[in-house]
């Protein structure tokens, strides 16, 4: 197996890694030339010194989190693209959520409200590759109409686009 190979089936696409998490027997000088090839042929992206990742089909990059202890992400690659996104969309001002961490529902709630809330209406379809439309629209109905009051113009634009309700006000008004 190439180098390239063995980079491209344990990260994947879109997903940076570091020189450092390298098995040890491949942190040479001579992987370091081998990875400087690939960057210059385009098999590979430097994102910043010691960062590389395979070139992503829609131009975003999963950064790895430098820390000790490594922790297997159990997120989803379509996941992890949203996260990305409503990152880069400025939804996590706050960086509670650790993408490399472990999911939970809860996780997985916070992530479909800011991708209702956060996301452009052409990037919408990044919330539903990650999920399936039945929980995004159960959990819009169950935690976003109700809150008419607050949400009234969004409410109605992602049952009329997204989730193919006829009679929005009717709708809304019988589950606020």
């Amino acid at each position: 197996m190439t180098l390239y190979q063995y980079i491209k089936s344990t990260y994947g696409d879109g997903t940076g890694f570091l020189f450092r998490d390298l098995p040890d027997n491949m942190k040479t000088g001579a992987t370091l030339s081998q990875i400087s090839r690939l960057v210059k042929n385009g098999k590979l992206v430097r994102l910043r010194k010691g960062t590389y990742s395979v070139p992503s089909k829609n131009g975003l990059y999963i950064m790895p989190r430098k820390n000790k202890i490594k922790k297997a992400s159990s997120m989803s690659p379509q996941k992890r693209i949203l996260y990305a996104k409503l990152k880069e969309n400025g939804a996590f001002w706050s960086g509670r959520m650790d993408p490399v961490g472990s999911m939970n529902d809860k996780d997985d709630d916070i992530l479909i409200e800011k991708g209702l809330l956060n996301l452009e209406f052409e990037d919408m379809h990044f919330l539903f590759d990650a999920y399936p439309a039945k929980k995004i629209r159960d959990y819009w109905k169950k935690n976003l109409v109700p809150q008419d009051d607050r949400y009234g113009i969004i409410n109605r634009l992602l049952g009329i686009l997204f989730f193919n309700i006829k009679d929005i006000d009717k709708y809304i008004a019988s589950h606020a």
